[in-house]
């Protein structure tokens, strides 16, 4: 659905790591108005569930960013579960055109530089939704693009201003690469603390499955966005260091793991079609596979195969 659509500023974006540059917030006042995103008028889940989810994925990923190694503290069935949930969401609400688009959109916004010296996004859900409700309160008129603000006399707490798909499902997409980020952070804990080794088999027994979904979806479906097509490699390269190792990982996960790499870093894997034309996401895709066999080598097994098809 997404070919060409970032130009070369937009993707400048990727590049913007300052806390101050990071913040953002699509609410602004101005003469007693407060605008909030338009979101589509074809969109079919109701604004109510979709600040619900937004709000609760922006926790989800406050606690991954901030304080990941509580969460691994945990047994792997807590965490496989809102992994599980997370991947439902990131890929189900990410499956038709007019929500791919407002993914993209806001993918363009300017990213943070984390404590860890990593890349994300830097969500203001929850400060745009006190904003709001302070408008409210103060009798401000909200801008909204679509459907009327509560009139007088009508309880605000039963009316919520449109809220573009775009956010939450982006927000649980980088939930999911915090997820398999902080599996690597267990890996490279694992050499003080022998118990981390346990650990790491049970949260790839039950994370491998819905990251590797999420992943495979984006590599697929945003093929046009360089910011996205990015993240989503790192979120391959995390996972293949925890996942190619055999003390971690299984035959099928590695089998999975680059299999999936490989198919979708050609136009058309296993044809000899002579006008298929390599696109950048492809480039990606083999460069950050050449990255992963160079520093899993000894650890790739019997999936040499569909490798060498590829690079064939």
């Amino acid at each position: 659905y997404v070919e060409n659509v970032e130009t070369e500023s937009d993707s400048n974006h990727h590049n913007q790591t300052t806390k101050e540059g990071g913040r953002r917030s699509s609410t602004n006042m101005k003469a007693s108005t407060v605008s909030v995103p338009t979101a589509s008028s074809s969109a079919t889940i109701p604004d109510s569930l979709l600040w619900k989810a937004a709000l609760v994925l922006e926790i989800i990923h406050e606690v991954l960013s901030e304080t990941h190694d509580v969460i691994m503290e945990e047994d792997g069935t807590l965490v496989s579960i809102v992994t599980e949930a997370v991947s439902d969401f990131a890929t189900i609400a990410a499956s038709c055109e007019d929500n791919i688009l407002q993914v993209v959109e806001c993918a363009k916004v300017p990213y943070i530089q984390t404590k860890d010296g990593v890349s994300s996004i830097d969500p203001s859900i929850f400060q745009r939704a006190e904003e709001i409700g302070k408008s409210l309160d103060a009798g401000l008129t909200i801008e909204t693009g679509r459907g009327a603000p509560p009139t007088k006399g009508t309880p605000a707490r039963d009316w919520f201003p449109p809220c573009s798909i775009g956010e939450p499902v982006l927000l649980a997409f980088h939930c999911i690469l915090l997820l398999s980020r902080s599996l690597c952070d267990l890996l490279e804990e694992e050499d003080e603390n022998e118990a981390f080794g346990v650990r790491i088999s049970s949260f790839m027994e039950g994370s491998f499955s819905p990251c590797l979904a999420v992943l495979q979806h984006y590599l697929k479906r945003f093929s046009g966005s360089r910011i996205l097509i990015g993240y989503t490699l790192e979120g391959y390269a995390h996972l293949a260091d925890v996942a190619l190792p055999e003390k971690h990982g299984s035959d099928m996960q590695r089998n999975a793991l680059l299999t999936s790499l490989c198919k979708l870093s050609l136009p058309s894997w296993g044809k000899n079609d002579s006008a298929s034309i390599l696109q950048d996401c492809h480039i990606q895709a083999l460069a950050c596979l050449l990255k992963i066999i160079h520093k899993n080598y000894d650890s790739i097994l019997s999936e040499w195969h569909v490798i060498l098809a590829t690079l064939e």
